[in-house]
This record gives structure tokens, sequence and C-alpha cells, in this order.
């Protein structure tokens, strides 16, 4: 009996707790909450605090607008995921994980990186589900999404400028720390010394001072702004003074530069296609969930 009683107290408990918060939306009877939409809002400010910080007034409703939007269509596709039984596996979700850890030195670099994201491993893996489920319902709806030729042809044509292979410069450089020693090491340059052997003997970067300095082809867009302006004015073979970034001072030699060139449509076509299927599939998917929305029971509470 005593046992009965104490199941009972807990089913009313989670009975109470749920009454008391407050709905944001209902979509076809599944509710969604105003803690639901605060916590994904709160979520978007802790990953964009500069697009996020002065959040206030119209500008925040305005978001909390498009996260309700968004939180109906994840329930939205979640329904078509059953009916089109569309599943995602523990293993599927693991793995992703694990790709994810992988990007972090260790195991407390990533939980730390969840908590500033004010995540927990359950609300990553609930994510991650969420999107595997997404990506497979886009895949079946889009399955069908074509390119022809002539399309790729007038989005090379309308778009020629995103089709620039742009200016380059082969460089080499020695990175110090300190002022003092880029002067001294500057100098020993300018009087002779071996470019290669001093970025062996000096040098900071470990990417490039086993290689002599050497930078290989780099464009602007590669470079902090500091280096890629002394780099892209430097004449070919004309040692630079020194220029300071966050990293350093630098000692920069330009071997040779290229000339931005458009890019061949043969080319690129392979490119071209991949991104104007994107658009298409992109486009349909949200026309679906669109057309799931005219059809569903969605009642805001306003």
């Amino acid at each position: 009996m005593k046992k009965i009683f104490l199941v009972a107290l807990l089913i009313l408990s989670v009975m109470l707790v749920g009454c008391g918060r407050e709905v944001a939306v209902t979509v076809n009877g599944k509710k969604i909450y105003e803690d639901d939409v605060e916590k994904r809002l709160e979520v978007l400010v802790s990953q964009y605090p500069q697009m996020t910080e002065s959040l206030e007034g119209d500008a925040k409703e305005e978001l909390k607008g498009t996260i309700i939007d968004s939180l109906i269509s994840e329930v939205l596709i979640a329904e078509e995921a059953v009916k089109q039984k569309v599943e995602v596996s523990e293993d599927e979700v693991d793995s992703k994980i694990k790709e994810i850890k992988a990007g972090f030195p260790d195991e407390k670099s990533f939980l730390d990186a969840l908590e500033e994201n004010k995540m927990t491993l359950a609300d990553l893996k609930e994510e991650i589900e969420k999107s595997l489920v997404q990506l497979k319902i886009m895949e079946k709806i889009t399955a069908d999404v074509k390119t022809t030729e002539s399309e790729l042809k007038e989005y090379y044509e309308e778009n020629r400028e995103s089709f620039v292979e742009p200016e380059q410069v082969k460089a080499k450089h020695i990175l110090l720390e300190d002022e003092k020693t880029a002067e001294k090491v500057l100098a020993e340059l300018k009087s002779g010394s071996d470019f290669a052997e001093l970025a062996e003997k000096y040098s900071t970067d470990p990417g490039s001072k086993d290689k002599g300095g050497d930078l290989g082809w780099m464009s602007r867009d590669q470079l902090v702004p500091e280096f890629a302006d002394a780099a892209f004015s430097l004449p070919v073979g004309q040692l630079s003074s020194l220029v300071k970034s966050q990293f350093g001072y630098h000692i920069i030699i330009v071997e040779e530069k290229k000339e931005a060139v458009q890019q061949d449509f043969n080319d690129v076509k392979e490119d071209v296609e991949q991104i104007l299927l994107e658009e298409k599939r992109s486009d349909k998917f949200q026309m679906w969930i669109e057309d799931l929305k005219k059809k569903a029971d969605i009642k805001k509470n306003t």
C-alpha cells in the first residue's frame, strides 16, 4: 500500500509540474512550453553572444517567434518520421558524438564546451537525433531533385563572381615572439644570412619552421589581416620589415604571385551542380514543411 501511495504521489507531482508550465503553442495536440523556447533562446545567446547580446523588446520577440516556428517544424518532422518509419539508431547518434569529441583535445574540454553552450550530454544527443532524423527525411523528400546542363550554366553566369580563384602569394616567413629577437634576425637576413636556415633556427611557427619557413600558396582569407596586407603589397623577392600580428613578429619574403582568375565553367561544373542541388533540395524541403504546417492543427498561445 505504501509503495502504491508513493507511485501515485510521484505521478501527481509530475502532473502538477506539467500543469504549472505555460504553453507557447500546441501542434496537433503536442504542447511546446514557454520554457522550451527560453531554453533554446538561452543556447542561442551562449553560442552567438555578439549577435544576441543587445537583444531586447521587439528584436527578442522576433527571435522567439523564429524559435517557436523552428520547434513547430521539429514536431511535424518527428510526426512524419514516425509515419514514414524513418529511424535513427543509437549507434548513429554515438558515432556523431565521437566525431564531435574528436575535435576536442580531451573529454574535459568537450564537457566544458557543452557547459559553456548551456547544454548537457543528453541535450546534445537529443539535438543530434533530431538533426539526423531531419536529414533522413530531407533525403527522402528531395530524392528526385535533379539539375540540367542549362540550369548549371545559368547559375554559373549569374554568379560568376563566386567562381573566381583569388589572388595568391607564395611566401616564406619567420615568426618571432619578441621584437628584440625579431630585430636581430632581420639584421642577419639583411646581412646575407640564409632565410631557410634562420627559419629553422628561430621561427616559433611549428607548421613552417621545419620547411624553412615555407607557407606555400596562400590567399588573403587564409592569412591574418596584418600578414595579408604586408605580403600582397610586397614586391617579389623583397624582404619585409617586421610585421606585428596577434601571433608575434613576422619577417616575410614573397617568392611568387598569382593574379585573381575567373574559373572556367567546365572546371567548376561539379561545384556548381552541388551548390544548385543543395539550394533546390532546401527549397523543396522548406515547401514541404510549409505544406505540413498548413495541414496541421497549430494553436499559438498569444
